[in-house]
């Protein structure tokens, strides 16, 4: 069994045999992932059958091809009175808050039979004079990925700073993908959002944010940081009823506390906070769990990403590529989307700050917040069809990953930090569990088998499972929810 680093599912299976002529052979019977296995006699004295040398390969690893993109836009309308000193309240407009779209990075990862790969987290970096960069927190975008022969292009994502009271400011953001370096946004080119909206602007009386569920008040996705649960934002009027139009350019300023704490959510990953980390984003992504056909990702209000969030000290986020804001949502409201990695309860608010001060904040009631750690277990054969449950709506959605349209997981771990998971085909094989193959007098040849894998009605079965000796166990991996779940020794 040959399993490359970090991709379980790539797991290939060579039976070594050995020929009447005393030769060793793998050759005959290779199945599995993209790793091919060699073997040649080294000349070397001892063993009864001789000294042999294997030799394994494995794909090269992905490497960045293009840096990404980066768009900055200030949130937060300047001090009415820029005379009076920072009063240290979170939403104080002398700290202004930001957002960073980030857009087109990409990497050349795929190859033939590959079917996983994992790409490290962007890398959010901020300077105080333009030359020293100091990083700011992991990103990891859940929107959909794309994939034009051998490169993969990321989805959108949107990450948001703010300094801390006394902190100095940053001047310059800029973020790193693999090695390659974004543009950089200067703070002070971002020209701020007009005070409460700008002439002939409604005014707005409040701000509501409510889960776009069954229960508005509990947003639950899978705790894995890329599964969403669909939010409402609504901006209300003060001089009449209804709601004010989500064309409004004030949705687009709309950030995210955390409820308990008052800090802003950042959709960045810090060190030491994986399994506390939480996200709304504007931006639709791979799993949003909003009843919409799934693969509409990659626009705004359709979009693929959630901002991860952050409780200590950065600022607001919504997640989005260029052009970011929320998207639309029912008459009236915006969407949002949330992700988050933690199985706790926690609560945050949704914030609207143009007026220039630290008094005249909007902020919504709290929305609770609890993923779901449920175990996912699978149910059925597959040769008959193969269920995967445990997902907050019970039954699992099943993904069929392509070479052109990958599916997205979560590869990551406290550990390790957030890891992009990508997965290109679904495939199963001999299972591991019942190796060595067992042969009879009737049966002298039980060689490896593979077959690929198709959804039909939501569940897994074997495209060709002929290939397979009828009591063979099988190995395989299914995607659903941002999660890779081996499932192994299945009929």
């Amino acid at each position: 069994m040959v399993t490359p680093v970090n991709r379980p599912a790539d797991v290939s299976l060579v039976d070594m045999q050995l020929g009447r002529d005393l030769g060793v052979n793998v050759t005959n019977d290779q199945i599995g992932g993209s790793a091919t296995v060699s073997i040649a006699p080294d000349n070397q004295p001892g063993g009864a059958f001789g000294s042999w040398t294997i030799t394994v390969k494995t794909p090269a690893a992905p490497v960045a091809q293009a840096a990404p993109a980066l768009v900055g836009q200030r949130l937060t309308a300047p001090p009415v009175d820029p005379t009076l000193p920072d009063t240290g309240l979170a939403d104080d407009p002398h700290r202004p808050v930001y957002r960073f779209d980030v857009s087109g990075a990409q990497w050349g990862v795929a190859n033939a039979g590959q079917l996983t790969t994992v790409l490290p987290a962007m890398t959010a970096q901020g300077s105080t004079d333009g030359t020293t960069w100091t990083d700011l927190g992991k990103l990891m975008p859940v929107t959909h990925p794309t994939v034009s022969g051998s490169t993969v292009t990321l989805g959108s994502a949107s990450f948001f700073w703010q300094a801390d009271p006394g902190q100095q400011p940053l001047t310059d953001v800029r973020v790193v993908s693999g090695g390659l370096a974004s543009n950089v946004v200067h703070l002070a080119d971002l020209a701020a959002p007009p005070t409460n909206g700008g002439t002939n602007a409604t005014a707005v009386s409040s701000i509501s944010l409510i889960s776009a569920t069954a229960n508005a008040a509990l947003a639950a996705p899978r705790a894995d940081g890329v599964d969403q649960a669909p939010l409402n934002v609504a901006l209300s009027p003060a001089n009449a009823g209804g709601v004010i139009p989500t064309s409004d350019p004030r949705y687009q300023l709309v950030y995210y506390r955390d409820a308990s704490s008052n800090e802003l959510i950042t959709g960045l990953y810090t060190p030491g906070d994986y399994q506390d980390y939480v996200s709304v984003s504007q931006w639709r992504g791979a799993y949003p769990n909003d009843g919409l056909n799934a693969r509409l990702g990659g626009s705004r209000g359709g979009g693929t990403t959630p901002c991860p969030k952050h409780r200590h000290r950065e600022p607001n986020k919504h997640c989005g590529g260029s052009g970011g804001g929320l998207g639309s949502g029912a008459p009236g409201q915006a969407h949002a989307y949330l992700v988050t990695t933690s199985g706790l309860s926690q609560s945050l608010n949704a914030v609207l700050n143009d007026s220039g001060t630290a008094g005249a904040v909007f902020t919504s009631s709290n929305l609770s917040v609890l993923g779901s750690t449920a175990s996912i277990t699978w149910s059925g054969t597959a040769r008959a069809g193969l269920s995967l449950n445990g997902c907050p709506s019970g039954s699992c959605t099943l993904v069929t990953p392509s070479t052109t349209a990958p599916g997205l997981y979560q590869d990551g771990s406290a550990a390790a930090g957030p890891v992009v998971g990508l997965m290109f085909a679904l495939h199963a094989t001999t299972a591991q569990s019942i190796l060595p193959l067992q042969i009879s007098t009737d049966h002298q040849q039980h060689p490896l088998a593979e077959s690929a894998i198709t959804i039909t009605n939501n569940q897994a079965q074997l495209s060709n499972a002929a290939v397979f000796w009828p009591d063979d166990r099988i190995d395989t991996s299914l995607l659903t929810a941002g999660q890779l779940v081996r499932v192994p020794g299945i009929q």
